[in-house]
């Protein structure tokens, strides 16, 4: 299996090389074109060239030409491609370049071919212009001048070309390998998070919960993956601390219970005690406490897992409000606190039993930890929600306890005595009822000033 590194160095490289190679390809046929263009044109201004120069050897006082001159000329031109022959005004040949010399002609011809090999896709041939030669205000004649074209590479230039290709594949070869050299590079940057990532994850899976990644990334993505991998971490982490910390809970609670069935019933035994009808009830009690802990832990277990299945409909939870008041109006009466709701007719779609039971807790917690004062409720119509405001002047929660009563187990009496509260779970189940019904409770408290329990809760059926 290829690696993250060695795919991702492979790619870039490819894509680099690859834009290299099209980049000189295109460079070679832009240039070869332009040079080309570049040549035609400069043989058409020597072939002019030639011809005014040839046209200047004429004496016109001889009425004749100056042969060694043309073939002074003829030669030199030879030596750079050009065959020329001149004819007079009657069309007589006055010099031929390959009747004076056809060996040194063919010499020049093979050696223009051999510059033109590099251009395979061109088919060259004899090109041959006839140009009048005209000597103050008359044609005295005409020269023809053949060319290897449509054009054709000297030494020097095809020496030009030679090295301009040497310079191009030179070019190419070099960014090839720098290209080569840079992908490797930016793959173990790219890379490096990336790993560093699946070994924190490997290390998170065998139980190092406290391993964290580096979150300062260049790269968005890899910023939120770092983030994501932490989050895991410390989720799992939480996770973990806990299910050891349920353990020792639900340990402890039953520990209670299960201690005094034991010292009773070995009582009993012993004949220490008598079973009288109190002692039976007593244990009875215990056994109940037991029941009502472990059908609270399921009924949880249900609800946070969405097994659960809610009976939702329409009702007006004005109604069902008054009713909770009005169950609790002896218990308050009897502790000397008022009881206070304000509210109106209000439809929801939710599910009337789960409710009850988050209120019933809501306004017993109330009522048991207020000494004095009032406990009030209030309904407050949102757009698409309503607030339901559960307030107490009772003794109030530390700043510092708020963001954890909603937890298993959780009890601000750190004795864990019975007299201050039950086993911790009814306010973990109230969050998950709330919460399965796409609502939010939330809590504002301080000590000596009471508490207030804000839920809110979707009106209709959600589409």
């Amino acid at each position: 299996m290829i690696g993250l590194k060695t795919r991702l160095a492979l790619t870039y490289a490819l894509i680099t090389c690859l834009a290299v190679a099209i980049l000189s390809f295109t460079s070679h046929i832009f240039s070869d074109r332009l040079f080309s263009s570049y040549l035609k044109q400069g043989i058409e201004a020597q072939n002019k060239e030639i011809a005014a120069s040839i046209s200047d050897q004429y004496m016109p006082s001889l009425s004749h030409f100056n042969i060694a001159s043309v073939q002074a000329l003829g030669m030199s031109y030879l030596h750079e491609g050009f065959i020329i022959t001149v004819k007079d005004q009657t069309g007589a040949t006055i010099w031929d370049a390959r009747s004076c010399d056809m060996e040194k002609c063919e010499n020049i011809l093979h050696e223009i071919e051999s510059n033109m090999k590099h251009d395979a896709t061109a088919k060259h041939k004899l090109v041959s212009k006839t140009f009048a030669m005209n000597n103050s205000g008359m044609q005295v004649g005409d020269v023809v001048i053949e060319t290897l074209g449509p054009i054709f590479y000297t030494n020097n230039e095809a020496a030009f070309i030679a090295s301009l290709n040497k310079l191009l594949i030179t070019l190419g070869i070099s960014s090839a390998v720098l290209s080569v050299g840079i992908s490797i590079f930016l793959a173990s940057r790219l890379s490096k998070p990336i790993l560093q990532a699946a070994a924190t994850a490997e290390k998170i899976a065998e139980g190092k919960w406290d391993v964290r990644m580096a979150e300062e990334q260049n790269t968005t993505e890899l910023h939120t993956l770092a983030q994501s991998i932490n989050g895991l971490a410390a989720t799992l982490e939480a996770g973990e601390k806990w299910q050891k910390r349920l353990t020792s809970d639900v340990a402890h609670e039953l520990r209670t219970p299960l201690t005094v069935l034991q010292g009773n019933f070995e009582a009993m035994i012993d004949g220490v005690i008598q079973p009288t009808p109190a002692q039976i009830a007593s244990c009875h009690e215990e056994v109940l406490r037991m029941r009502k802990l472990v059908d609270d832990l399921k009924q949880l277990s249900m609800i946070e897992q969405a097994t659960i299945k809610l009976s939702k409909k329409e009702f007006d939870l004005q109604e069902l409000l008054q009713n909770v008041f009005n169950n609790f109006q002896q218990k308050a009466t009897s502790k000397g606190i008022s009881l206070q709701y304000k509210g109106m007719p209000t439809l929801i779609y939710a599910d009337p039993d789960r409710l009850t039971q988050v209120f019933v807790n809501l306004v017993f917690n109330a009522i048991k930890f207020t000494d004095s004062g009032s406990v009030s409720a209030e309904i407050i119509e949102q757009s698409e929600s309503y607030c339901i405001r559960i307030k107490d002047t009772g003794m109030g929660i530390a700043d510092e306890e708020q963001a954890q009563i909603f937890e298993r187990f959780y009890r601000s009496d750190k004795s864990r005595s019975r007299d201050t509260g039950g086993a911790g779970i009814g306010l973990a189940i109230a969050r998950s009822i709330v919460e399965a019904h796409q609502g939010q409770i939330q809590v504002e408290s301080k000590l000596g000033q009471g508490s207030c329990f804000t839920i809110t809760l979707p009106k209709q059926r959600p589409e």
